[in-house]
């Protein structure tokens, strides 16, 4: 495993990902919904600094997710489409490189994303004259590591189906279902009659409904060892993918 390859294929990733139109359609959005949330904060008086928060974690989460699911959908689905990727490969560079390099190139580039986002953010709030909360700081965290969960599992379909749509639709369809596993999970044990395999399914699917602040270390282990079965599976796959 060459750590070279794969930094050099991160850095050109985020730089493509950053640099899109799509990015620059997304900041346009993202700067539209900031206005909104003051808009709407002026008109909430007492709550103003609560509502800002709570829009502004929420503008996050959405960027973040559309962002992330979209860069590693399409970039890798491009890639094989135009054919670009014979040309790095042709190179010494391995498939788990390649692989890891572009998930890298996601977290990497979510990450100053969520960065540039929340500063304009932060600049609203200590203009209004509001503190930015420790519980905000732990809210942007627990949105960060979901994103990074997610778009590991867009890269994931993407290299199974090779295609973007297909991708998109999965990763989208997992991150609702994501969000109530909880519920989803204290239905199923109440139910009589299902297998005892369908009870297990749900363990596929990561444990969006638990938080940093409401679990803890566990959220984090249980994230963590999600998080490298997927990558796992996803490089192991695509090394036997044929182009």
């Amino acid at each position: 495993m060459n750590l070279k390859n794969i930094k050099n294929i991160a850095i050109n990733s985020t730089a493509e990902y950053l640099y899109s139109k799509f990015s620059y359609l997304l900041g346009a959005i993202v700067i539209l919904l900031i206005y909104i949330s003051i808009l709407v904060g002026i008109m909430a008086v007492q709550e103003e600094r609560k509502v800002l928060l709570d829009f502004f974690v929420s503008i996050t989460q959405i960027s973040l997710l559309l962002f992330a699911v979209f860069s590693s959908s399409l970039s890798i689905s491009n890639d094989i489409e135009t054919k670009r990727i014979y040309m790095i490969l042709s190179r010494p560079v391995r498939k788990s490189e390649y692989m890891l390099g572009k998930i890298s190139g996601v977290y990497i580039s979510s990450f100053l994303l969520l960065l540039l986002i929340n500063i304009v953010c932060v600049v609203v709030l200590f203009a209004k004259g509001y503190s930015v909360s420790s519980d905000y700081l732990l809210s942007l965290l627990n949105v960060y590591i979901k994103i990074v969960v997610i778009s590991s599992i867009s890269v994931l379909f993407t290299s199974l189906t090779t295609s973007a749509f297909t991708s998109v639709a999965i990763t989208t369809m997992i991150w609702f279902i994501s969000h109530f596993i909880t519920e989803l999970n204290y239905a199923l044990n109440r139910v009589s009659g299902i297998e005892e395999v369908f009870k297990y399914i749900i363990y596929v699917f990561p444990n969006f409904s638990s938080s940093l602040s409401a679990d803890g270390m566990n959220f984090v282990l249980h994230t963590f060892l999600y998080l490298v079965a997927v990558i796992v599976f996803t490089v192991l796959s695509f090394e036997r993918k044929e182009f």
